[in-house]
């Protein structure tokens, strides 16, 4: 009987996780941490998410982290974002890799169905803001889309 009980129990570990993304969600465990994010919360840097904890040198409020490209299987539910490394972008994300005609580094990617404990993430998609990452919904008052979703803070 003890067989058919742990037989159950590994049945039920591999399953799990795949009817966890059946019903929309993903699970934080289940991915790895790469690059920690902020969201500016001072009016110099407000609602931009970025690499930087001194953004514009004004305030930011951590928001969680990418996931790592190793744990972002399938690559069709996971949205890959960069950050800027030049000086007309730094360290602001985005899902362009040429973002304001700047130089960008892969830091990994960022969940397309809804993680417990994780913040969305959008994009700018309007001239004035155009791909800039955002957790507003009317980043500078101009649109945004959704872009994907952290992994939560510890």
């Amino acid at each position: 009987m003890s067989m058919l009980k742990n037989t159950i129990a590994i049945i039920a570990l591999v399953i799990s996780p795949s009817f966890a993304l059946c019903q929309g969600t993903m699970s934080a465990p289940n991915l790895a941490k790469k690059t920690q994010l902020y969201v500016g919360i001072e009016p110099c840097n407000n609602g931009e998410v970025t690499t930087y904890e001194k953004h514009k040198g004004c305030g930011t409020q951590k928001v969680g982290y990418t996931i790592d490209d190793a744990s972002a299987t399938p690559i069709d539910s996971f949205t890959k974002v960069y950050s800027g490394n030049d000086t007309v972008n730094y360290k602001i994300v985005s899902k362009n890799s040429n973002h304001l005609g700047g130089s960008m580094e892969s830091i990994g990617y960022l969940s397309k169905s809804p993680i417990p404990g994780g913040v969305e993430i959008r994009s700018g998609n309007e001239p004035c803001n155009n791909g800039t990452a955002t957790t507003s919904t009317r980043h500078l008052g101009c649109g945004t889309e959704f872009l994907g979703y952290t992994i939560p803070q510890d």
